[in-house]
Parts: structure tokens; C-alpha cells; sequence
């Protein structure tokens, strides 16, 4: 599991566009600043495809240099295997030691990369 900055710049200049007409107005209010030595866990309310445009949005709002890991279907991975150089972690809601490996990869991460 990784996060290249190369796979993201690469995403970002192909998608910016889209993502600046889908994402024009969005207001973010942050009511205190979020340190920067402390990880920082973003979860979306509802599981689609537009989540992870709008919390990549909210993370480079918030914390710009930071990097960015989000939960992914297995399946998805596998057939988008592009979205693991975007930091994708793979989840199989099917097997409860997914979820497992989710939280100690997330966990891990958290105390690797601030």
C-alpha cells in the first residue's frame, strides 16, 4: 500500500477540471486549525464514487501536504489496480478480516506518515 505523488499529480492534472465544475461550491469551515503533527481521519456519510473527489477536495483544503489513504472495494482495486498508487486501501465488506487489516493498516499509516 502506497501513496505516489507522481500517480496524484498525474490524477490531478486529468481531473481538476472535473473536478473544479463538479466541486465549484463547496465551503469548508474549520472552526479550529488541524495540527500538523497529528493524522487526520476524514469519513464520508455515504458510499459513492463522488466521496473520494470531495473528501480529496476537503484533505487539500485542510492539509494540503499530507497524504491522502482511502478505503476501496476489493473488487475495485483489483480492476483499477491505478487507485493503490492513489492510496487505495482494499475492503471486502464479505470477509470481517478486511475490516481487520483496514484498522491496522490505517493504524500503521497513521504512525508512519503524520
Amino acid at each position: 500500500m502506497r501513496s505516489s505523488r507522481l500517480a496524484w499529480s498525474a490524477f490531478e492534472l486529468a481531473f481538476r477540471p472535473f473536478m473544479r465544475t463538479r466541486f465549484a461550491r463547496i465551503a469548508i469551515g474549520i472552526r479550529e486549525p488541524v495540527p500538523a503533527d497529528l493524522p487526520v481521519l476524514l469519513v464520508a456519510n455515504h458510499c459513492s464514487w463522488w466521496d473520494g473527489f470531495l473528501l480529496r477536495q476537503l484533505q487539500r483544503s485542510i492539509l494540503p501536504g499530507g497524504a491522502l489513504f482511502t478505503a476501496m472495494l476489493e473488487s475495485e482495486v483489483q480492476r483499477l489496480p491505478f487507485f493503490q498508487l492513489l492510496g487505495a486501501i482494499p475492503l471486502d465488506p464479505a470477509r470481517p478480516s478486511s475490516m481487520l487489516r483496514l484498522l491496522r493498516d490505517t493504524r500503521r499509516l497513521a504512525r508512519a506518515d503524520r
